[in-house]
């Protein structure tokens, strides 16, 4: 007979989407969201200790992260969730396999609104960016 098992708690709060959505209305427009400064204290501040956690807490973190966007590919739930991995790991976010699919979402998103990478990009975006693009260019090895 099977036994039932507990589903393994969330690091993330119940409503993290929705303020991973809040999150990334205010990192686009910052003045015109109507969104305040103080998203910062909900979506940010509980997840600092990780910056300094061992890689692998903070590659479970990152991957736990993409889990709660799934449902929102391409939306601003996933741009804030690109928007909170940058603003824990900064440049350190390129080294961390996990982050990359978090980032990569982050830049579709900004470009899904059809403006020039250099015009809306911040510089981590672009020089993930441009690493993209060169790898597209040449091909599959």
């Amino acid at each position: 007979m099977k036994r039932f098992s507990r589903p393994t708690p969330s690091r993330f709060p119940v409503d993290m989407q929705q303020r991973l959505e809040r999150f990334g209305r205010y990192q686009l427009d910052p003045i015109g969201s109507g969104i305040t400064s103080d998203v910062f204290t909900t979506c940010v501040v509980p997840f600092v200790d990780y910056v300094n956690a061992g890689e692998a807490e903070q590659e479970d973190f990152l991957r736990e992260l993409h889990a709660v966007v799934a449902a929102d590919p391409g939306g601003f739930a996933s741009y804030g969730a690109a928007s909170l991995t940058w603003e824990l790991f900064g440049e350190n976010a390129l080294r961390l396999p996990a982050a990359l699919p978090l980032i990569d979402g982050g830049i579709e998103f900004k470009l899904a609104r059809g403006l020039p990478p250099a015009t809306i990009l911040t510089g981590y975006e672009l020089r993930r960016f441009t690493h993209w693009l060169d790898q597209r260019r040449a091909g599959p090895e």
